[in-house]
């Protein structure tokens, strides 16, 4: 107790436990909604006893994600609405889902609970594609488990705002292999997590959320795999014993030179370019790294 926050410490010792359990399980909200976290991200969710899913532990910790979206800054003004309404209300559906799905005897694995809270928002925003298209796909677990969980991702990513959902589903089921591995968790070794990946994204491509030849998203799928192939390279360093089992490559970098071009930006096509100029600089236990430029030494 010694080492609790003083406000932390006189909740109690049973309020000051639900608050450490939920802490443990490394959910964020925001991530999740926004298709950023890695699939083994939710294996602490999933971890959690039922007796803190009954017991509100997970609800309250919620609260998290949106003063964690709020800051340093955050005050009663700030939290609502610009956090309140967007980040924990506008998941409220998906939300009890989940947490209904938690509760079930058999609980879901890591990818189905992601698939699952992902959905909701897919339909509503592209109803026509999903009833005449995507459904049927969905009778198999294989497709939900890769290529439909990624595509939900990456729509996700741009806070489903691209509007060529078939073109994209498309590209996935042809090809981007790499990424539909390292997207769904299929691939040996720890999971990568393109940390500030939604914001990339949805600012790389750009202004053409159209993107009828599919051109635009391609090179900007092309800049994410390109990105976990060299994360991947990098984790190739790792012990055979080592237990590390998520690697998180802060992309803010990448997210400041697409801000700095300003309306000069020229979408996925120049996300690629800056994506294949970047380096990748880790910490020693290769559990987290962030993207340099040539200005940086690459042996770091």
């Amino acid at each position: 107790s010694d080492l609790l926050l003083p406000s932390v410490a006189q909740l109690g010792p049973d309020r000051a436990q639900k608050l450490a359990d939920g802490f443990a399980t490394n959910f964020q909200l925001p991530q999740l909604g926004q298709g950023e976290i890695a699939c083994v991200s939710l294996k602490g969710v999933l971890d959690l006893p039922k007796a803190r899913i009954h017991d509100g532990t997970l609800r309250s910790y919620l609260y998290h994600s949106i003063f964690d979206i709020a800051g340093a800054g955050c005050n009663e003004n700030f939290i609502f609405p610009l956090a309140l309404l967007p980040v924990y209300m506008g998941f409220t559906s998906s939300m009890e889902d989940l947490m209904g799905r938690l509760k079930e005897e058999n609980k879901p694995d890591e990818r189905s609970l992601y698939f699952n809270f992902l959905y909701p928002a897919f339909k509503k925003v592209y109803p026509e594609f999903e009833e005449e298209t995507f459904r049927a796909l969905c009778d198999s677990r294989v497709f939900r488990d890769e290529t439909g969980l990624v595509f939900l991702r990456i729509l996700a990513l741009t806070r489903n705002t691209y509007k060529n959902a078939g073109g994209l589903l498309a590209m996935l089921s042809l090809s981007f292999h790499t990424l539909v591995n390292e997207m769904s968790g299929n691939n040996k070794g720890p999971q990568i997590m393109l940390y500030y990946g939604p914001d990339m994204v949805r600012m790389g491509l750009g202004t053409d959320m159209e993107d009828t030849s599919c051109a635009n998203m391609r090179s900007a799928m092309q800049a994410m795999e390109d990105l976990y192939t060299a994360s991947r390279q990098r984790l190739k360093k790792l012990p055979a014993n080592s237990e590390t089992d998520q690697f998180d490559l802060n992309v803010q970098p990448i997210v400041s030179k697409i801000k700095e071009a300003g309306n000069d930006w020229k979408g996925g096509r120049q996300l690629r370019e800056v994506a294949n100029a970047a380096i990748i600089q880790a910490n020693e236990f290769l559990t987290e790294g962030i993207i340099v430029f040539d200005d940086v030494d690459k042996t770091n």
